[in-house]
């Protein structure tokens, strides 16, 4: 198609180059025809782009369209005079780009039907079958050797390219293997990379409850046996509370590696924030001690399943928490704009060092010392379900993070 535009290009503008040789002498009729073949390529170029999606079998399409350029250069020729046309390595850039295109020796057919076309038009205008389109090209010098040693030279140079083609094409496709298998296998060494820190990850987070919980069994079971009932309860209470802990930290885990099946529903965002932000201020945390600071948008609706919205907005709502100071400001916002949805959250906390900004995605990382690290790796990994776009960064000028989430509308 680029090719058909260039045919134009030089159609249009190589009219100057034959009205300089022509003068005035030039027929209008003549000039109207090149312009008219200028304007048949740029149509052809137009429908071709426009029907490409609609056929399905592509190989016969191409071969279609290359048959048909061989034509269009062959008419170019004929436009700009036969023998002294520079237009004749049209031909090789058709030959070219036809075996990127068409695998085999299906190049090698192209070749031999532009020599063919070629090799007729000569012997037609040398005969006198057809005249010069501009008759003031006229070359009556030239002579049958000549002629002949012409046409021989382009049919060995159309076959030349075909060949080198080809050889490049193949060498090329291979590359092409080899490097998807290369890519192929270091996504595979990332992913085995990527699951070695998960679980290193996660042996590192696990080891301090159980420690707790083996330590504490141990002097619970020691007083048992020594008759002392003092520290039971408090024994109790720590076995308790370090069980949740594990607990907490295996259901996050799963829930990063298996979210679930994503059940979609048309759900209105705005609704459930409110929701959440019911319960959000009823955390001994918040209540009285944060202000938080809403701008909703009612007129938004988000295409996905409810228990994952909710995740994500809570793990973000907790995370703005965990980094905000008392009498801090954590605000809630919720924007429809015309291509999607963009929901931030905005907490008043010290913001994220630089040198950290790029790992904070990075599940089990945490610069908090209770903290999981899986909380802003769920988020992440539940808005890749749903072709939404999660970041976090500073707040240019003040103090605090901005979380935004943005959902593309359909």
């Amino acid at each position: 198609m680029f090719c058909r535009l260039i045919f134009s290009l030089f159609v249009i503008t190589g009219f100057y180059f034959f009205y300089a040789r022509g003068s005035q002498e030039v027929l209008s009729i003549q000039v109207v025809g090149l312009y008219l073949f200028a304007a048949v390529i740029i149509f052809l170029t137009l429908f071709y782009s426009f029907i490409f999606n609609l056929i399905k079998n592509k190989i016969v399409f191409s071969v279609i369209q290359i048959v048909t350029d061989t034509f269009l250069v062959t008419f170019l020729i004929y436009f700009t005079g036969v023998y002294s046309s520079v237009f004749q390595f049209f031909y090789l850039v058709v030959i070219l780009y036809s075996s990127s295109l068409l695998s085999g020796t299906r190049p090698f057919w192209i070749a031999s039907l532009v020599s063919l076309q070629y090799g007729l038009l000569v012997n037609l205008k040398y005969y006198g079958f057809i005249n010069d389109f501009f008759y003031f090209l006229n070359d009556s010098t030239v002579t049958a050797s000549g002629l002949f040693f012409q046409v021989f030279i382009f049919i060995i140079s159309s076959f030349a390219v075909a060949w080198l083609a080809s050889l490049l094409t193949v060498q090329l496709r291979k590359a092409k293997k080899d490097l998807k298998k290369m890519d192929d296998y270091v996504k595979r060494v990332e992913r085995l990379a990527y699951a070695g820190e998960i679980s290193a990850g996660f042996a590192h987070e696990i080891k301090n409850p159980m420690a707790s919980l083996r330590g504490s069994i141990q002097l619970l079971l020691s007083d048992i046996e020594n008759g002392r009932n003092d520290d039971v309860k408090k024994l109790g209470g720590i076995i308790q509370r370090e069980s949740l802990r594990l607990d907490n930290l295996v259901q996050n885990f799963l829930y990063f590696a298996r979210p679930g099946d994503a059940k979609k529903k048309k759900i209105n965002p705005a609704s459930e924030i409110r929701e959440l932000l019911k319960i959000f201020k009823e955390d001994k945390k918040v209540k009285n001690k944060i202000e938080v600071v809403t701008k909703l948008d009612d007129n938004s609706v988000v295409e996905i399943d409810p228990d994952h919205f909710k995740q994500i907005i809570w793990n973000l709502l907790i995370n703005a928490l965990e980094v905000t100071p008392e009498n801090g400001r954590i605000f809630a916002g919720l924007y429809s704009k015309r291509f999607y949805t963009e929901i931030v959250i905005e907490d008043s906390g010290e913001g994220i060092p630089e040198n950290i900004l790029t790992k904070i995605y990075d599940p089990f990382f945490s610069t908090k010392k209770k903290g999981s690290g899986l909380g802003l790796s769920i988020v992440v990994r539940l808005t890749e379900l749903y072709n939404a776009r999660f970041h976090l960064e500073n707040k240019r000028y003040e103090k605090g993070v901005r979380a935004v989430l943005v959902f593309y509308k359909n």
